[in-house]
């Protein structure tokens, strides 16, 4: 029963330094597409549960950026109306 704790205390104390190491999560990313060129598909709010396994941490300039020159903001996250550029499009 002791080595039973031993192992369980173990492992909680590994899984939080762990998450003590791990990096912040990024304010802004873009999600890219596979091959040579890899395309930008996706503007995605960090921490976005829709976000693909190849996303870029990216700056705020870089995200508003990539929205103004026609890169799909995430239709979950909304990462065009967080950017304050998606506000009014597609109304009347």
């Amino acid at each position: 029963m002791r080595e039973r704790i031993a192992a369980v205390e173990r492992r909680e104390r590994e899984q939080r330094a762990g998450e003590a190491r791990r990096p912040p999560t990024p304010d802004w990313t873009v999600e890219t597409g596979i091959g040579a060129d890899r395309p930008r598909l996706y503007v995605h709010v960090g921490g976005c549960h829709m976000a693909g396994k190849r996303v870029h941490a990216v700056t705020r300039a870089v995200a508003a950026r990539a929205v103004a020159d026609g890169v799909e903001a995430c239709s979950h996250c909304r990462a065009d109306t967080a950017l304050g550029i998606g506000i009014g499009i597609g109304i009347g």
